[in-house]
């Protein structure tokens, strides 16, 4: 009697079809003594133990396939893991942000009137453009990192501010 494990015996056979069809012949063999020998390959049982060994080996290669696509842990190349990337993955890797001058027209006297009065009791108004604001030109979206102040001074002086720091907040209402 063959003494086979076919649970552990798939790892290799899913690569080879060929063993697995000599393994399926050995096991039917071994299975009634030997009084069952398949010698002529035009028997039908030969067409169907090839047919199923093919559809077997088919049927593991796209399992495989599917489960690498489906579950991170199991991709096997970057087209497989990019489906489980974020934006935030994709930086520094592969990307870096662009960098580029940018110069703005805004027009004061727009600027004034949607600035809010700052609670200093110095009657300075601010206006800010919160960080992650997007401007579209020319249908390319261009998005600000960082927060821009815009201050209007009571003695008419006028300042524009890129907040840089990584711990600011926007309080005003964003406007772009």
């Amino acid at each position: 009697m063959l003494n086979v494990n076919f649970k552990q015996a798939i790892d290799s056979l899913q690569a080879d079809p060929m063993a697995c069809a000599s393994l399926a012949l050995r096991a039917l063999e071994s299975s009634n003594d030997g009084e069952i020998r398949i010698i002529d390959p035009s028997n039908p049982f030969v067409y169907l133990m090839e047919t199923s060994v093919v559809l077997y080996t088919n049927s593991l290669d796209r399992q495989i396939t599917n489960l690498s696509r489906q579950y991170v842990a199991n991709a096997r190349n970057w087209n497989e893991l990019y489906r489980h990337m974020s934006d935030k993955d994709f930086e520094g890797i592969f990307s870096t942000p662009g960098q580029a001058p940018i110069m703005f027209f805004l027009d004061v006297e727009e600027i004034i009137e949607k600035a809010i009065p700052m609670n200093d009791g110095s009657g300075d108004r601010k206006l800010t453009i919160s960080r992650n604001s997007q401007i579209v030109t020319s249908g390319v979206k261009l998005t600000l990192l960082y927060p821009n102040d815009y201050r209007d001074w009571e003695t008419d002086r006028k300042s524009t501010r890129l907040n840089s720091s990584h711990s600011a907040k926007s309080r005003m209402p964003s406007s772009a």
